[in-house]
């Protein structure tokens, strides 16, 4: 369940996540752990940091991480894994008031 509901369940989804991360073949050669204010679990670029935002851009394949630079505008980080959002979550929670559409001016 995303997010996490107990202490126990975070450690395992944690635990889950490294496992993943030390598995792969290269994938996360330039990947760090995160996780959001409302509680989801990532693994994305190193360069990830507090005030990022993820985002699903539509026709996207995978979640983006954005900086916020001003002005409504937006650096992209780079490509992210985020347990919970990863097949069609977003879509369907935002007919649900869940997650919002949004248009992003990425510089």
């Amino acid at each position: 369940m995303v997010p996490p509901q107990s202490l126990e369940s975070e450690k395992k989804l944690a635990e889950a996540l490294n496992e993943q991360a030390a598995g792969s073949e290269g994938f996360q050669c330039s990947q760090r752990f995160f996780m959001t204010e409302k509680g989801y679990m990532g693994i994305g670029p190193t360069g990830c940091a507090n005030g990022d935002i993820v985002c699903v851009l539509l026709g996207g394949e995978l979640p983006y991480v954005l900086r916020p630079v001003g002005n409504e505008r937006y650096k992209m980080v780079g490509q992210c894994y985020m347990h919970g959002i990863m097949d069609g979550e977003v879509i369907r929670g935002a007919r649900g008031g869940q997650f919002v559409y949004k248009d992003f001016a990425i510089v």
